[in-house]
């Protein structure tokens, strides 16, 4: 039995699979390394909500973002087990983030 269908799972069980627009588990102390060695503003050009969604030990973003990552920060990436992925609701989430912060432009105008 998973902690999906466990009735006596922790209240704070996560579903596999359920994406969050914060760093959970892993992913939470992988953004935390990063933050030490690379900075708060690589971090939040490169992990932020606007960019990525998380699960426990994947990173969902688009594909400039993987690139990236996987090449700055890809022995930090090996160290807390994660994988940085990419897929069509990944980038959606992206088109969709960009386009509110386009439109918040034109209206500034």
């Amino acid at each position: 039995m998973t902690n999906d269908t466990n009735p006596r799972a922790p209240v704070d069980a996560r579903p596999r699979g359920q994406r969050f627009a914060h760093p959970v588990g892993r992913t939470a102390a992988f953004v935390r390394a990063v933050i030490a060695g690379k900075g708060r503003d690589f971090a939040k050009a490169w992990l932020s909500e606007r960019t990525c969604q998380f699960e426990d030990c994947v990173i969902w973003t688009h594909d400039l973002g993987a690139t990236r990552l996987i090449r700055l920060c890809g022995t930090l990436i090996t160290e807390h087990r994660i994988v940085v992925r990419v897929d069509d609701e990944s980038r959606a989430h992206f088109r969709r983030m960009t386009d509110a912060d386009a439109d918040l432009t034109k209206g500034a105008s």
